[in-house]
């Protein structure tokens, strides 16, 4: 569980600044691209670079992360 509290706390310390620098990325460092990947794959589309931008444009992308139901991961994204 702490893992998850400070993924949480990490989370909510984000705000649209950092959201539009990360955007800026031609080539992500590998830990963004890591993170990104993992975003895609619960929002259930290809885990690119260019799916990630367009999920990074995304008005309410942050609300999204922090409103995601965390306890209804469906099984086969769990699995991946």
């Amino acid at each position: 569980m702490p893992a998850y509290y400070a993924a949480v706390k990490s989370l909510k310390s984000l705000n649209k600044n950092d959201i539009t620098e990360v955007k800026t990325f031609t080539k992500p460092p590998e830990l963004v691209m890591t993170v990104m990947e993992a975003v895609c794959l619960l929002k259930g589309v290809k885990p690119s670079w260019d799916e990630s931008k367009k999920i990074l444009g995304d008005p309410k992308f942050l609300e999204s992360l922090e409103q995601y139901d965390k306890d209804n991961i469906p099984p086969k994204v769990q699995s991946l």
